[in-house]
């Protein structure tokens, strides 16, 4: 695209990938802060990573694949 004087600008380019490393070890590549999370749940309900009973043996199975 040229410019009032003549003079051609850069041309911007957008990478549709990126080559990100691959993490050494378990994880996300984040990790939480644990007790902000807690201060920021929704007022109406205070649950945290509560255990879940229903899930276990004996309970309905899940459709989860691991």
């Amino acid at each position: 695209m040229a410019s009032s004087l003549g003079e051609t600008e850069p041309t911007v380019r957008l990478t549709v990938f990126e080559i990100h490393p691959v993490p050494e070890g378990p994880g996300r590549g984040f990790e939480l802060n644990l007790d902000v999370v807690r201060e920021n749940l929704v007022p109406w309900d205070k649950r945290f990573f509560e255990p879940t009973p229903e899930r276990g043996a004996g309970g309905p199975r899940s459709h989860d694949r691991l």
